[in-house]
């Protein structure tokens, strides 16, 4: 009798073991994955503040954070010797976190010279689905645009990735294009930031209101320069006199502004804020 009970309990278990076993395996399932391409190099912080990458206020590399690797896309690991001595490993550059932690990541993409990078993000859950969601733009030598990653391993709804802006960026971002010959001329460089300089104020002055008024004034001078540009049929950028801005400017700068602006409390009843 006693044999025939515990062949019955075996019996109920067995899904419930089953389940378990299948719910241990999703588990092991997450990852995330940090393409980056553009010749830069990427700093990871994960949500417990362990390092995976290099890192510019120390000039050195880490891989603090458990079961990851990085280093040149499918080649070989970047390690505390260097690396990047070889130009193969400059560029791409790929993270892999195998069963990383739930929560926000803050991705660091550092410029070695200006160009155009795009960084990309798969995360894997354990529901199976992947994400993935990227982002990009335009970065100097020796300068820092930094992302922050949301991961929920339960809900890929919640995995997002932002870019983190601020004055700075906007700036950074201008003189990148400047450089590239994406925005001008001369004049039009030194007055966007001279309007941007009106912001910073304000926002020193702890004036949010305000700033968002002047970033606004910045950011119609840009949009009269880019509808005329276009008006003319996009001719060749060297042939314009005194300004213009080209599409791929356009676009990161407008981007750049739209999530300054998120930061800023809108006026009431004020039409610029649409």
């Amino acid at each position: 009798m006693k044999h025939k009970n515990l062949d019955k309990i075996i019996f109920l278990l067995i899904p419930f073991v089953l389940i378990f076993g299948q719910s241990q395996g999703y588990a092991q399932m997450r990852s995330l994955d940090v393409y980056a391409n553009g010749n830069v190099r990427l700093l990871i912080v994960d949500p417990t503040g362990k390092r995976l990458g290099y890192d510019p206020h120390t000039n050195s590399y880490y891989t603090e954070i458990p079961n990851a690797d990085i280093g040149a896309a499918g080649i070989d690991i970047v390690t505390g010797d260097g690396g990047e001595e070889d130009s193969s490993q400059a560029n791409p550059i790929e993270a892999m976190i195998d069963r990383p932690e739930n929560g926000e990541y803050n991705i660091f993409v550092l410029g070695t010279e200006t160009k155009f990078f795009y960084i990309n993000v798969r995360a894997r859950h354990i529901t199976k689905p992947i994400t993935n969601t990227g982002g990009g733009g335009i970065i100097d030598s020796a300068s820092i645009i930094a992302f922050r990653l949301n991961y929920d391993f339960n809900d890929r709804s919640k995995t997002t990735l932002k870019k983190e802006v601020s004055p700075i960026t906007l700036r950074q971002d201008i003189a990148a294009s400047y450089k590239l010959n994406l925005l001008g001329g001369q004049k039009f460089f030194k007055e966007l930031n001279k309007n941007l300089d009106k912001v910073e104020k304000e926002l020193s002055k702890k004036d949010s209101v305000e700033a968002r008024e002047k970033l606004v004034e910045f950011w119609k001078e840009i949009e009269e320069v880019r509808k005329e540009m276009v008006e003319e049929g996009e001719k060749d950028k060297d042939e314009k006199k005194e300004k213009f801005i080209t599409e791929d400017a356009y676009k990161i700068l407008k981007e750049d502004v739209t999530l300054l602006l998120t930061k800023l409390p809108q006026r009431k009843n004020h039409k610029d804020d649409k």
